[in-house]
């Protein structure tokens, strides 16, 4: 743990980096477990949603570019979209939502939980991180989850509603406003965003994640962090346009079966996703060891101590 410690607080982002190159082949294997999960219990909930069958799930891409088409040409979408949702079961959202938290909330403690171990013992084994990640912290990230979106849309529309009233006083200065007004927003907001790493990696309570999280990330840093974020989206999007096109190279060339094409696409989207989520991880890990109170403890010391 020294060792990581003593990175993360002097260079975090090399600090991160070696974290991820360490963590990077677990954090996928994981993440493709999360994913057939995921798609085990989500693709029969949003058919039976929907009212689709399996094709019809496959062909979404299709349908929709079909909608977005239908109004570019400046027809009519409305039969379209009614077509779209004319069997639907809106009973079967209350399962999916609460089962898409339980999965958020998991795979939050999951990845975290695999940096955890990594940190503190460098142990990264697959079987004793699942095992560690069953845990009391799951409901923690979830409330904090919860709360967390809650803050975000009632600041968002208080956000509005102001903006809105200034706007009728003065247009332009409305949208001055509007437009710093934002970015201060979203700064304050991500001011938040360690508080999922606190509960995970410090075992906090909802107030003290929200607490150490708000205190711990400046605006500066708030906004810092939001264009690595930026930059991460730019790299991450063309590296997924170029390894889309080549799929879709690949494909035309050897067939054109829609299921084989959904299928390949889900696992370029995993990986992609693995790719930029592991990074995420263990830079949101860096950071909260970086300003914890974690101690960097002389080793050589405790060894000759303990012998």
């Amino acid at each position: 743990m020294k060792d990581y410690l003593m990175q993360f607080r002097d260079q975090v982002f090399s600090g991160a980096m070696s974290l991820y190159k360490r963590t990077f082949l677990s954090f996928l294997l994981l993440n493709i477990f999360v994913g057939i999960i995921s798609l085990l219990v989500f693709t029969p909930l949003v058919l039976k949603l929907m009212g689709w069958q399996l094709s019809n799930l496959v062909n979404q891409q299709e349908m929709m570019a079909e909608m977005n088409k239908t109004i570019m040409d400046g027809g009519d979408p409305s039969a379209a979209f009614s077509e779209l949702f004319s069997n639907a079961h809106p009973e079967y959202l209350l399962p999916m939502i609460l089962f898409g938290l339980l999965i958020y909330s998991w795979s939050f403690n999951l990845y975290y939980t695999l940096n955890d171990r990594e940190v503190r013992a460098g142990n990264n084994g697959l079987s004793g991180v699942l095992k560690a990640s069953f845990s009391r912290q799951i409901l923690n990230i979830m409330s904090f989850s919860m709360v967390y979106y809650l803050l975000a849309i009632s600041s968002l529309m208080i956000f509005l509603f102001a903006i809105g009233l200034l706007m009728s006083v003065s247009k332009f200065l409305g949208i001055i406003v509007g437009f710093f007004g934002f970015f201060f927003l979203l700064f304050f907001l991500i001011r938040f965003s360690l508080g999922p790493a606190a509960i995970a990696h410090g075992k906090m309570t909802l107030s003290q994640a929200f607490t150490f999280s708000y205190s711990k990330l400046s605006m500066k840093r708030s906004a810092l962090l939001l264009l690595m974020g930026i930059v991460l989206l730019v790299v991450i999007g063309i590296i997924g346009s170029f390894a889309g096109l080549v799929v879709n190279l690949m494909l035309n060339k050897q067939s054109s079966d829609p299921v084989l094409y959904y299928s390949v696409s889900q696992i370029m989207s995993t990986l992609m996703g693995a790719i930029a989520g592991a990074f995420l991880f263990a830079g949101s890990s860096a950071l909260y060891f970086r300003y914890s109170d974690d101690e960097v403890n002389d080793e050589t010391s405790e060894h000759l101590l303990t012998d």
